[in-house]
Parts: structure tokens; sequence; C-alpha cells
């Protein structure tokens, strides 16, 4: 086991649609697990008291700096000032940096190690006024989880921008065994979609349409949570019979259900990295998606289509020439495992932030 040199302390959120197996928190643990490491974990609390509430709010409204930055972010925030005025840390990442940063550089009164933040949003979203980025100007360095993210933060924070991808638990997200391969050849072929976070539901409404009229034993398993799926397109989709719908499944039936699957559907409006794609390629599906935000950074063109956004024909054509041939279909899906072995998987990703911290750490 390597040996560290640094004390890390991580700003983390969990977030309640994410199982065991999933989000970027996992980042923490695999560092833990390879690095002999003196760590601390702040979480972001799911709810604040009504009397911090009434006491803080006014406090929010001047500082807020964020769309998604709220009263437990900044509970967050203090709690970590407070902690790093009785211990010294090398590194403090704060993981999600939307959500989780705005007055911490100007609480941390002791602190002399570096800053470190993650950001996960898009850079549509942040010039759309919706993130400021000129908060980050007090970080030591930035992660950005997209090649295409790069250039516009290095704008303001000059050759402190690393891309490193987001990761996937591939010891417990993976292809099903060998007599579920043979079953799956014999049966009717399933898709999945995932998630509605910047999904593209009125292409996905019209590709199933058209999909169902050209192959109707072809099977769709939605993995929507309940109270995401009042939409009028969702509406459109549940009509058919062929749909399935699946919501709080555990981390067992969200792997059953892409081993389940052929393919992963996935039409997109934008994104950096996607957990749905991560967790399809690892249980090895191909995807038919789109070529947007960070897509090319996690997908290579012998396992995923990436089409134009709302090219429906075009994910129609991918989709069924995947589903008509399940030799073809297999193989595309083993490339999507391998390349996130080789790739994503968390012991990877753990080691390239590990060598960040070592360079941000290092005396100047």
């Amino acid at each position: 086991m390597k040996q560290s040199k640094y004390r890390v302390c991580w700003l983390k959120e969990k977030f309640q649609w994410m199982g065991s197996h999933s989000g970027y928190d996992l980042l923490c643990d695999y560092i833990s697990s390879m690095h002999d490491t003196k760590t601390m974990s702040i979480y972001r609390p799911g709810h604040v008291s009504h009397i911090i509430e009434q006491a803080f709010n006014p406090i929010l409204r001047k500082i807020k700096k964020s769309h998604t930055y709220t009263l437990q972010g900044l509970m967050t925030e203090i709690k970590c000032a407070f902690h790093s005025m009785y211990n010294s840390y090398d590194i403090i990442h704060v993981l999600y940096t939307e959500r989780t940063f705005t007055l911490l550089p100007g609480l941390l009164f002791r602190h002399r190690g570096a800053l470190i933040g993650t950001v996960h949003q898009p850079t549509g979203l942040w010039r759309s006024g919706r993130h400021e980025r000129d908060i980050l100007k007090a970080l030591r360095a930035l992660i950005v989880l997209s090649s295409r993210e790069k250039d516009f933060f290095e704008e303001v924070l000059p050759g402190q921008v690393y891309f490193i991808p987001h990761g996937i638990d591939t010891t417990f997200f993976m292809p099903a065994g060998e007599n579920l391969w043979e079953e799956k050849k014999q049966r009717a072929p399933r898709c999945v979609f995932s998630g509605t976070w910047l999904r593209d539901v009125q292409t996905l409404a019209l590709v199933v349409d058209k999909i169902l009229e050209h192959d109707p034993g072809i099977r769709l398993d939605m993995l929507v949570l309940k109270k995401k799926q009042n939409n009028p397109d969702f509406s459109r989709i549940a009509r058919h019979r062929q749909v399935s719908w699946h919501s709080g499944l555990s981390d067992e039936q969200l792997r059953g259900l892409y081993q389940n699957a052929s393919v992963l559907l996935l039409p997109m409006l934008d994104c950096t990295a996607n957990n749905a794609l991560l967790e399809a390629m690892a249980c090895g599906l191909p995807a038919v998606t789109n070529s947007v935000g960070g897509m090319p950074d996690y997908t290579r063109e012998d396992f995923a289509d990436l089409l134009p956004v709302g090219d429906v024909d075009g994910m129609v054509k991918a989709v069924l020439e995947l589903t008509g041939d399940p030799n073809k279909c297999r193989k595309r899906g083993l490339s999507a495992r391998t390349f996130a072995e080789n790739n994503l998987d968390w012991s990877h990703i753990a080691s390239q932030t590990v060598q960040l911290y070592d360079r941000v750490s290092a005396p100047e």
C-alpha cells in the first residue's frame, strides 16, 4: 500500500436515488482503500431545522451564487470550517462544487492546504447564469468530468483545470453470466432507459413510437423516479403495453435491469458524465445516445452510436440494427465492458485523483 503524505477532508453528498455502488463519492472509498491517508468526510445534510432556516436564510439570500446552492450547502461549509479549526488538512476536496461551495474560502481562517473542487454540470448551465464561476477562483485545482469543459473553466483558473473522468464500480456492475446471454438470444430484446436530468424525453417518445411500429416484440424498461414520471412525453410512452416502469430499485435489482437488457437507449440534451451510461457499459450493454457533452470521452464507436440531438430516425435505425442482431449486440456490449474496466474503474480514477492531490499539495 502506498503511503500518503497528506490529510484529506471531503465534502460529500449522497443522493437518495443512488445506491451504494453508484455516485461520485465512491472515489473517496477507493482512495482510502488504496492509500494510508488520514481522512474526514463531511456530508451535506438532508434537511435543517426550522430554527436554523429562520436564522440563516437572510444570509443565504445574500451570498447565493448557484441555483443549486441551498441552506444545506451553507451548513456543510460551516461544519467544514469548524473542523478545520481543530484539524490540519493538506487537501479539502468539495465533491459537488455547484451545491456546496460559496463561503468556504473566507471561513477557513487556519487552513493552509489546497482547496479542490469537482464540477458536474455542463458549461451551458454555467453560461446561462445557473452557477457563477467567479467563486471558483479560490480553488487550487478544479476537476472537470468531460474534456469539453476544460477551456471554459481555464478562463478563470488558467493552468489549474484537470479532466479526470467519473468512475464506475466494475466489481459490482458486470455482465450477466453465459447462461443468461444464451437465454437473452431466445427471447424478445429489451431496451433500457434511465433518469430524467438533461434527458431528451421528447425525442425518446418519438423513438419508442417508431421502434414499436417496426417491431412490436421489443420491450422497454423505464427507470424513472415515480415523482418524475408526471411528464406528457412519459405519458405518451406509457400507453405502449411493451413498456415497464421501475422506481426505488435495490442495487441488485438495478444491476439485474441492465443485465437483462440488450441495449441502453439514452437520448440526451447535454451532460458531462452520466451514471446510467457507465453502469450500463459496465454491465456489457451497447449504447444508443447523443454526441453531446462528455459522451465522446466515455464511449468509443465500437460500442456506442452517438447521434445528433433530436435524430429520431437515426436512433430508431441504430436500435433496430442491434436488437435484430444478437451477436452484434453482444460483441459491442463486450467492447463497452472492456472499455469500462480499462479506463473507468474507480481504481484508475482514484490513482489519477491522488496524482493531482500530490501535485497541488507539494510545496510551491
